[in-house]
């Protein structure tokens, strides 16, 4: 795969754009909100594509982190808009419960590779959670720290199995048995 593979891309976005701008006046609620959603869609394609093209830079230790102030509500915000799209399809409803005193919380980090961690703890809730409530929030760990916390109903990972879920393209147990 190329840096070719965003050109095509890029083009649904703009027109996306385009087409949303002239008809602004002509849209429904939900018309604008589907449009909201292909940009948004769109944009989380344009970062799994550059996790592709990057995947060899990280195997080489050669990733390179572009850091900079981020507000980490809007890390939850878009996740949550993004994958709710999905989660309504399964009749999973997705809550962000951020406390209003850590909704302005920045952070210095790469909001691309921020957004992807949230997307897919969020996507792994939606389809293994076994419930239909998944909230997300940031949650004060400590004086200087800050975490993103999925919740749902499902029983997690096993122990034993938590140092294999942060190996390259890994998947645990059995997708057909909901094992994880």
């Amino acid at each position: 795969m190329s840096h070719k593979s965003r050109t095509p891309l890029n083009s649904i976005f703009g027109f996306s754009v385009r087409l949303q701008k002239s008809l602004a006046a002509k849209l429904s609620a939900k018309e604008s909100e589907a449009f909201q959603l292909i940009k948004n869609n769109a944009e989380h394609l344009k970062i799994l594509i550059s996790d592709v093209l990057d995947s060899s830079q990280f195997e080489e230790r050669k990733m390179t982190v572009n850091l900079s102030p981020t507000r980490l509500n809007d890390i939850v915000a878009s996740a949550t808009a993004i994958v709710g799209v999905i989660a309504a399809h399964e009749t999973v409803h997705i809550t962000n419960t951020t406390a209003p005193d850590l909704e302005d919380i920045m952070v210095l980090g790469d909001s691309d590779k921020l957004l992807q961690i949230a997307l897919n703890f969020l996507s792994n809730s939606v389809k293994y959670g076994g419930g239909n409530n998944v909230e997300i929030y940031l949650s004060k760990t400590t004086s200087n720290e800050v975490a993103i916390v999925v919740k749902d109903s499902g029983s997690g990972i096993h122990k034993n199995l938590h140092e294999e879920i942060f190996q390259a393209c890994t998947r645990l147990g059995n997708v057909e048995q909901q094992l994880i």
